[in-house]
């Protein structure tokens, strides 16, 4: 990997502030210099906001056992971000070779683990959900919100959707950084390993359809 990082620009204390505006040097200092800083953390928080976010609970009807529901989210969160940063890793490494790549699934392992912040910064939007919409903040009905909740409701997700868009930023200057390709080529190759696995999965299910 050539070195592209400059003296000054990055250091280790601002790892956490310089990956939001210099994606690309922040990763390369990472990998090269400290590739297990906050790793665990990183993909640990990452399942659980992933996990968290897709949630669904109406906690005002059966409080305790959506609690309950909560804590098992954030435990399977936990490790499912394991399982499928170190799938995708596998997956991008693989697939990247067909189009003439060359990182290794460790590089691969850093740079998911680094583009998990934003999705992480979303957590802290559970704090004013819960003073807004209160129990009912894994179970928001839009129709049923007042003028200001759906602001504000809208205004969350706008958020959320930015800090997604912030994450895939960074995993393909990730990508790019770790294959040396052009972002185009980073961007496909993003994209390899859900295509890899949804490409078989409609087949079975077209030749289910057809057998039926």
């Amino acid at each position: 990997m050539d070195s592209m990082i400059q003296d000054g620009l990055v250091n280790e204390n601002d790892l956490l502030m310089n990956i939001w505006t210099k994606p690309k040097l922040t990763l390369e200092f990472i990998i090269t210099n400290c590739p297990k800083k906050y790793l665990v953390w990183l993909i640990t928080l990452g399942g659980i906001a992933t996990a968290i976010n897709g949630t669904q609970v109406n906690i005002a009807s059966h409080k305790t056992l959506s609690i309950a529901i909560l804590l098992f989210v954030i435990f399977f969160g936990a490790v499912s971000g394991w399982i499928s940063s170190y799938l995708y890793a596998w997956l991008l490494s693989w697939t990247g070779e067909w189009i003439n790549g060359h990182g290794k699934m460790s590089q691969f392992i850093v740079v998911i683990a680094w583009a998990m912040i934003p999705l992480i910064c979303s957590l802290v939007l559970l704090i004013p959900k819960f003073i807004i919409f209160g129990d009912n903040t894994f179970s928001i009905v839009v129709t049923d919100l007042n003028t200001l909740e759906t602001f504000f409701y809208y205004l969350f997700e706008f958020i959320k959707t930015v800090l997604s868009i912030w994450a895939l930023i960074i995993l393909i200057a990730g990508v790019s950084l770790i294959q040396k390709f052009n972002l185009a080529k980073a961007i496909f190759n993003s994209l390899l390993p859900a295509i890899v696995i949804i490409i078989p999965i409609l087949l079975v299910l077209g030749v289910v359809y057809i057998l039926k």
